[in-house]
């Protein structure tokens, strides 16, 4: 390890896992085939849970007798699931450990922040993600950190144009398969009868609460929001199902995380404002960030608009402001812990 590194203050993700590996190894520790090897091992990680949640859609829609196709990938998902970012970063980095190793356990990463700084850099190199799912390592899922990082493993990328051709493309979808979409709708309740789900009642969230109730009726109801939302306020309070998640012996769930969104327009593209066109990720120190305390985070993308993100993250509360460069309204998205 040379006397003069961590020799770099920022890095480069550029498209594709061996050149995120050569260009982060060589910033830190250049000639530390340890070290390049550990990265890999990171890296394959995000690969193992990409398979897993492709092979657990896929189990959604074929033949139980052929879910032992996809068991392995299954199995291995869930394995690394259950452990945290930290832990994991702590075994790989620190132990040694081969993804055969971590599939068989995963041991606990001390408490404080860590001693070796150019393990420290590392590990907050690579904990960039969080700032999309916006949830501290020791508390974080491997899942997430690695779906996360698979999805930008071949490079970023975003809308041509505004972000609501999405919304506009799918909806255009939906109508043409015989559906409908409803905006400014709130569900207040889900209809139960001889209990099975046959629809929702819905008003018109502008109209405020004394507006009436529409009923809209379907062969499948699927319920989107948290399952606190879907015990608390949408199934009747009498129903099994609610008696069973209010009952602290049975109920094994917790709350999760909240996270305020905010959208703002802004007049102009990236080279009028001076913005930059890729992803860029900073904090205030690689000793703090992102272990025990995350004391600032700024996301900036910039593709054919503009995506510039600021967490502010401390304990179990997050907030996220999104500012996107696009031709639409202001929206405000905002969701709140135990809501």
């Amino acid at each position: 390890m040379a006397a003069e590194n961590p020799n770099n203050t920022h890095y480069e993700f550029n498209s594709g896992l061996e050149n995120v590996i050569d260009s982060l190894v060589e910033r830190v520790d250049p000639g530390n085939e340890n070290l390049r090897s550990q990265c890999a091992v990171w890296m394959d990680l995000s690969t193992i849970i990409n398979k897993g949640f492709t092979s657990l859609g896929i189990s959604r829609a074929i033949p139980s007798c052929l879910h032992f196709l996809l068991k392995k990938n299954i199995n291995d998902l869930r394995t690394l699931a259950s452990y945290t970012v930290r832990d994991v970063q702590y075994a790989v980095f620190n132990l040694n450990y081969s993804i055969e190793d971590l599939l068989e356990n995963c041991p606990q990463a001390p408490p404080g922040p860590e001693p070796n700084p150019i393990l420290r850099r590392v590990k907050a190199v690579l904990n960039h993600p969080i700032g999309d799912y916006a949830v501290q390592p020791k508390e974080a899922t491997m899942a997430a950190q690695g779906i996360t990082m698979a999805h930008y493993a071949e490079g970023a990328s975003y809308t041509v144009g505004a972000t609501q051709n999405i919304s506009i493309r799918n909806t255009s979808m939906l109508r043409n398969f015989g559906g409908e979409v409803f905006c400014d709708a709130t569900v207040e309740e889900i209809i139960i009868e001889r209990g099975r789900a046959v629809g929702v009642k819905v008003r018109n969230t502008s109209a405020g609460e004394g507006a009436p109730l529409t009923e809209i009726r379907a062969k499948n109801i699927v319920c989107a929001t948290s399952t606190f939302n879907l015990h608390n306020k949408l199934l009747p309070p009498d129903h099994p199902s609610v008696k069973d998640f209010f009952d602290k012996e049975k109920r094994t769930i917790t709350e999760s995380n909240g996270h305020v969104f905010l959208f703002v327009k802004l007049k102009g593209n990236a080279s009028e404002l001076e913005l930059p066109t890729h992803n860029l990720v900073s904090s205030r120190s690689f000793r703090c960030f992102p272990f025990d305390h995350i004391i600032l985070h700024t996301h900036c993308s910039s593709y054919s608009g503009t995506l510039t993100r600021m967490i502010w993250m401390k304990h179990s509360i997050s907030i996220m402001l999104t500012l996107l460069i696009t031709d639409h309204r202001l929206r405000i998205l905002a969701s709140r812990k135990c809501c």
